[in-house]
């Protein structure tokens, strides 16, 4: 009685919840100016995703995938195409799956493409304005060099096409430093102080480490605006199954809670974490997916692994993905999360939680050396009895 009651109470731990969402992919192994202009370009027709003569290059300097190619006049519309298939693919403002971009030349033109997955920003040099910070902290980023033009790791980027062009890095270490905008690569065309032409170096200093340097310029008046904001610390994740203890193939949650630590003045963007589940743990079917951190959440049914990416956390707030999960082996399963970071807090912490799997419907059968220490006690014990009463007797 006591053994059903106990499996009874730990059934009554299963959770259920909604289905989990689509993953984001890593970086790409190719990516492919598509559409009506491939044509023009030698591929064999156009809107081919997987058409190599059109594939951009990716810069290792630059962290910028680019190309350059001669377009008849006329009138196009692209897309960037990631691996090689339109499973991934962005339009107009960086959006995914998002419309077409459009491209009028009046004239057989040099244009250049540009496609950042950091930002997943596709463009060209025709449509916007390709401007860039050269500076004395440029070196900082990971360009070859500093005062380099042509280094797009201080891309100003305007997503969302409304002239205002910005970049921004917690990359920069402290010190004093002075910078500029440059267009289209090179120092032909450059603004300094206050928008002028070729003006002046503009100053700026970092003060504590880990800032947040924001670089704002305005496409009409030329200026560069630069503002220094407070560091950001980073996410910081617990966890906690429904549970201690569940039966073997019974099932609780497993709730992963993130928090924006309260220091911070900013809310966390671009949180992540991934966990592999260990052995003996796989994600429940249904999955019991559920997700407050945005993004997006992943637990395929089965497997082994829970993943967040793209997460956002407002601040003095905190979010959770909870998912189910099943016992396939009994035992003490001990499960350690892989780091939670953000875009703009960088890495944080892991965080542990164990669960206890009973085999409860498992009775152990004695071996025959087992079986042959019980009949042994019991003789003897059979005899010590029939000893004694004989002594008592007399006999």
């Amino acid at each position: 009685m006591h053994r059903l009651f106990l499996i009874l109470w730990l059934y009554c731990l299963v959770v259920s919840v909604p289905t989990a969402l689509a993953n984001h992919t890593p970086n790409p192994s190719s990516v492919t100016i598509a559409g009506r202009l491939q044509s023009e370009l030698g591929c064999a027709g156009d809107w081919d995703p997987a058409c190599a003569t059109t594939h951009l290059t990716y810069d290792a300097n630059d962290a910028v995938w680019q190309g350059t190619w001669t377009v008849p006049a006329g009138s196009y519309e692209y897309k960037a195409a990631l691996n090689d298939n339109w499973t991934e693919n962005y339009g107009l403002h960086a959006a995914s799956g998002g419309a077409n971009i459009p491209l009028t030349l009046g004239a057989d033109t040099s244009v250049k493409f540009y496609y950042d997955h950091k930002t997943h920003w596709i463009t060209d040099n025709h449509n916007s304005i390709i401007a860039t910070v050269p500076g004395s902290f440029q070196s900082e980023l990971g360009c070859p060099g500093d005062w380099q033009p042509d280094c797009l790791r201080s891309w100003l980027e305007d997503a969302d096409g409304n002239g205002i062009y910005s970049f921004s890095t917690n990359a920069i270490p402290v010190g004093s430093y002075e910078c500029k905008v440059a267009i289209n690569e090179s120092w032909d065309e450059n603004y300094g102080q206050g928008g002028t032409p070729g003006g002046a170096n503009i100053p700026f200093a970092v003060l504590v480490p880990n800032s947040i340097v924001v670089f704002t310029y305005d496409s009409i008046t030329h200026v560069l605006s630069i503002t220094v904001e407070a560091p950001v610390a980073p996410p910081v994740i617990s966890k906690a199954f429904g549970a201690a203890n569940i039966s073997l193939n019974g099932t609780t949650s497993l709730t992963f809670t993130i928090t924006n630590p309260a220091a911070n003045t900013v809310g966390l963007t671009g949180v992540a974490f991934s966990d592999n589940l260990p052995a003996g743990l796989v994600v429940a079917t249904p999955n019991g997916l559920t997700n407050s951190c945005g993004g997006t959440a992943t637990a395929v049914a089965g497997s082994g692994s829970v993943s967040l990416t793209e997460g956002t956390i407002a601040t003095s707030s905190n979010c959770t993905v909870t998912v189910g999960v099943r016992g396939m082996a009994s035992g003490n399963l001990i499960n350690i999360t892989g780091a939670v970071s953000s875009t703009n807090g960088g890495t944080g912490n892991t965080a542990t939680a164990s669960v206890n799997v009973l085999d409860l419907h498992t009775t152990k059968v004695p071996t025959l050396t087992e079986w042959g220490m019980i009949l042994l006690t019991v003789f003897l014990g059979i005899g010590s009895v029939y000893y004694l009463r004989r002594r008592r007797s007399g006999i």
